[in-house]
């Protein structure tokens, strides 16, 4: 097997997206809709930018289309006379938009921007699926670059942390650089984290390939298997082994849950800091030792302020944004 992606699912898959599309377009348009039902479109057009290229290639079908636009103008709408003619005319337009969008389906996969920037708000999660089956999860305050046309497939972590479950392609690999460091797809799942200079990779399954980027101190390339951490710099990198439980407990981030097993309360407090606008100070240092055990939802500021408390019997004042802690 090459692990080229068959060009028949690719087409199923852009016919499938732009199918969602033209409904999408019929509900908002023709439709009442429910405010949960305009969260659902919100979060169906951020999964991924082809999402966003057939319902806007749509929309702006639509606005082109003097025909169509006298069918939705109010005009017409008065001059209908029975719900029978109304349906009529919802049920032709569907038919329309359903014949445009299977007809442009492929010119979809193919205009994509060559490089888009994605990124995620304090406590943010987002999730992206590429045109190549590529799916990149981003966690807390994150910002990637992503660039996938058929000559280039590859990211560039900004700043914070992501999880990549790249389709593997032996001829063309899935790049990632972060903090000077190039990660090299070898048919992998793996996370990646940034922090002060410093990146951590941490190997889910398959393998990948870690090299020094441009202007870093040049070293021999390392392979990563599942279960392997590597922590790199501009002059140093270690690799740790790790469990699939602690891998699991590392990327919970995914399930909005962050978990701390005997975790020195300094250590638990940025973790958290890292997802909330309400953040946690350490006032007396002869805690920040404090081991805590425990889940806690990562914008679970106050569940931490009652583990805190109660667990470990420190004492805990609201001032202003922040929850100070001490003995």
């Amino acid at each position: 097997m090459s692990g080229i992606p068959d060009q028949r699912d690719d087409a199923a898959d852009a016919e499938s997206i732009e199918a969602q599309a033209a409904a999408w377009f019929r509900r908002r348009n023709f439709w009442t809709l429910r405010e949960e039902d305009h969260t659902e479109f919100e979060l169906w057009l951020a999964q991924s930018p082809t999402h966003e290229i057939a319902y806007w290639r749509l929309d702006g079908a639509w606005s082109r289309s003097a025909r169509l636009s006298a069918l939705q103008g109010p005009e017409r709408v008065q001059h209908v006379a029975s719900a029978g003619a109304l349906l009529r005319i919802r049920n032709a337009v569907a038919a329309f938009l359903i014949v445009l969008a299977l007809g442009t389906a492929a010119w979809t996969y193919f205009s994509e921007p060559r490089e888009r920037t994605f990124q995620t708000a304090l406590g943010g999660h987002r999730s992206l699926v590429f045109a190549d089956g590529t799916k990149i999860e981003l966690n807390t305050d994150t910002i990637l670059r992503a660039r996938l046309d058929g000559g280039r497939r590859s990211a560039e972590l900004v700043q914070g942390e992501a999880y990549f479950k790249v389709r593997h392609n032996a001829k063309n690999p899935f790049v990632v650089t972060a903090a000077g460091q190039r990660i090299v797809d070898i048919g992998t799942e793996f996370a990646v984290r940034t922090d002060e200079g410093k990146v951590q990779i941490s190997l889910v399954k398959g393998r990948a390939r870690i090299e020094a980027g441009d202007g870093i101190e040049q070293r021999r390339p390392v392979e990563l298997t599942p279960g392997d951490v590597a922590i790199a710099s501009a002059t140093s990198m270690s690799v740790l082994r790790k469990s699939v439980s602690e891998l699991s407990n590392n990327i919970a981030w995914r399930r909005g849950l962050l978990v701390f097993k005997y975790t020195p309360l300094r250590e638990a407090v940025a973790e958290i800091n890292r997802y909330n606008s309400e953040k946690l100070v350490i006032a007396d240092a002869s805690v920040a030792d404090r081991t805590i055990y425990g889940t806690i939802p990562t914008r679970g500021v106050q569940a931490f302020v009652r583990v805190t408390t109660g667990a470990l019997g420190l004492h805990v004042e609201r001032r202003g944004m922040d929850f100070v802690i001490s003995r």
